[in-house]
């Protein structure tokens, strides 16, 4: 992993003497869902970015909440209820 502490983005965190980050957890807990994964990245670093504040962040982790629910929704219709395919 990162040889030198200046390699490490403000996603880095230490633990038990190992360096990880955000997307390392979300790979661990094996989110499977782009929208979920956006909302815990927002949710654990809510604030401490530079570029948002927390209140900023925390609602567009809600929105991306919402998003993912709305996925695992459609996810779960049975294949005739989806609608038509998109053509490529």
């Amino acid at each position: 992993f990162p040889s030198h502490d200046n390699e490490l983005s403000k996603y880095h965190k230490r633990i038990r003497g190992e360096w990880i980050d955000v997307y390392d957890i979300l790979e661990v807990f094996e989110c499977g869902c782009s929208a979920s994964e956006h909302a815990v990245k927002k949710l654990l670093m809510s604030g401490k970015r530079g570029s948002k504040d927390r209140l900023q962040d925390l609602i567009e982790a809600g929105k991306s909440i919402n998003r993912a629910i709305q996925i695992e929704k459609e996810r779960q219709q049975p294949d005739d209820k989806r609608g038509p395919d998109v053509p490529e």
